[in-house]
């Protein structure tokens, strides 16, 4: 909880012991929301709902829980090296552009060419080479 909720703990190290109303409030104050807004009662049921599970008497968590938590055994406390091509892909970027033109109202073919030739020169530059 301490970690999870940091920015409420930096203003109130006791916020879990705190009323309903003082966690609100705390959360208004960090967050700039409205103090009747379903995301202010979302998050404020979520930290509640953590809360009721959370130990506050227990220490901090031994190296043996630590790596138990993050899915090693003690007796393996180095995670394996994973060869480069094991789960890994590069990530890709694509983008899509719509475009809209409004045409003039002629009846001349020539300023329908002109203006596709030139979206294919400035848009398309592989189309130049075909």
């Amino acid at each position: 909880m301490r970690e999870a909720y940091s920015a409420l703990y930096e203003l109130n190290e006791y916020v879990h012991d705190a009323s309903d109303n003082e966690v609100k409030g705390l959360i208004v104050q960090l967050t700039g929301l409205e103090p009747e807004s379903t995301t202010l009662k979302a998050m404020h049921a979520s930290f509640k709902a953590l809360n009721a599970y959370a130990d506050f008497e227990a220490g901090p968590p031994s190296e043996a829980e630590e790596q138990k938590a993050n899915g090693r055994s003690v007796a393996d406390p180095e995670p394996k090296p994973q060869s480069q091509n094991e789960h890994f892909s590069a990530p890709q970027l694509r983008l899509g552009y719509t475009i809209n033109l409004n045409l003039p109202n002629t009846s001349d073919v020539a300023v329908f060419n002109a203006i596709f030739k030139s979206l294919r020169d400035h848009l398309l530059p592989q189309a130049r080479n075909e």
